[in-house]
């Protein structure tokens, strides 16, 4: 999911882990009821549980964590989730936002690669869980997301979110396909 800031990427992201890890539609899609990861490198804890609380949802069922300091192109990063996932085991992992994931150059392939290899690895061959990344989108949108893009030939879907409304108003998004391979 990619989109320029503030465009409501989280706040989608939120949703998407709250129903899948309840089993309720997301967007009139049916989901598979599942354990949800999702991790935020962004936001301090409080200014995101000030976003969940909020909505007046339920998100008993999604396991969160907030975190500044996790690459996941550095072995400790790695090791950490490792842990981390073996704890929760989820279906699914939330990672907000893919910059904040790696201490090399996000314009540079091979530094992207180490992290693209390492959820391949282990996160979607190891514990056989889907992934689900936030990026930014670069100064043309059109392009996608920003740097070396993942969307090129590693992600099975890919979707822009922009922000219609807002100012005063409640937050209208609008959600566009980009590539659909499943």
């Amino acid at each position: 999911i990619y989109g320029a800031a503030k465009s409501g990427k989280s706040y989608l992201a939120i949703q998407l882990a709250r129903c899948i890890a309840s089993g309720i539609p997301f967007l009139g899609k049916k989901t598979a009821r599942g354990q949800v990861l999702y991790l935020q490198f962004e936001l301090g804890a409080e200014i995101l549980q000030a976003r969940m609380r909020a909505t007046s949802l339920d998100y008993s069922r999604v396991c969160v964590g907030t975190t500044f300091s996790l690459k996941l192109d550095q072995p400790s990063g790695q090791d950490q989730l490792i842990r981390t996932m073996k704890a929760i085991e989820p279906s699914v992992l939330i990672l907000d936002p893919f910059y904040k994931i790696l201490r090399g150059d996000e314009n540079e392939s091979q530094d992207v690669g180490k992290v693209l290899d390492f959820l391949d690895e282990v996160v979607i061959d190891a514990f056989g869980c889907s992934i689900v990344i936030l990026h930014h989108t670069g100064k043309d949108p059109s392009r996608g997301g920003r740097g070396s893009s993942i969307h090129e030939g590693w992600a099975d879907s890919c979707v822009s979110i922009k922000k219609i409304s807002g100012h005063g108003e409640p937050l209208r998004i609008k959600i566009m396909p980009q590539l659909l391979r499943h």
